[in-house]
């Protein structure tokens, strides 16, 4: 699993035990994006910016948006295949 992930995660199941019994968000979460296919979480990444900004977190898409264009090597085709989702254009 790649390290966006395995942060992602940690952080979402990062509640005290008492609150975690309560709350069977962080784990299904977790398991989600445990279970994913590496074309899956590919998937996933690009479409968080748009699911960022559509909760008013512009900051972590842009953020999300810097990492994934940082990462990806210049494409002759322009990258048209590997775009990403943006609430924001």
């Amino acid at each position: 699993m790649g390290p966006v992930f395995e942060e992602a995660a940690a952080l979402v199941s990062a509640q005290p035990s008492s609150t975690a019994l309560q709350d069977p968000v962080p784990e299904l979460i977790w398991s989600f994006l445990h279970d994913l296919t590496p074309e899956h979480r590919e998937l996933l990444i690009r479409r968080l910016p748009t699911i960022f900004g559509a909760y008013e977190r512009e900051d972590l898409a842009e953020q999300l948006v810097a990492w994934l264009r940082a990462k990806s090597p210049p494409r002759a085709d322009n990258g048209a295949s590997g775009t990403v989702e943006t609430s924001h254009g």
